[in-house]
């Protein structure tokens, strides 16, 4: 899987993927960043990682996101 990531803002990013049909996002509070990861064949995904510096920074992020049609999603591995 190949993660091609961009250097882009919250705004730039929600313009240029919302018209997309999926788009996913995941929260990284050690990190204090917001992933959105965005599906674009079965070995690529486009992210964008934005940054955050309080709950009232993470809160606007998603609020805007989920707005827009992007959602939550949890990365969870599973033993076969």
């Amino acid at each position: 899987m190949k993660e091609r990531v961009l250097k882009l803002s919250l705004a730039m990013a929600v313009e240029m993927l919302s018209t997309r049909k999926w788009n996913f996002y995941s929260i990284d509070r050690d990190r204090q960043i917001v992933k959105i990861d965005a599906p674009i064949s079965s070995g690529e995904t486009w992210v964008v990682e934005v940054p955050y510096d309080d709950q009232s920074g993470l809160t606007g992020i998603l609020k805007e996101l989920e707005e827009r049609g992007f959602i939550e999603q949890m990365i969870r591995f599973v033993a076969e």
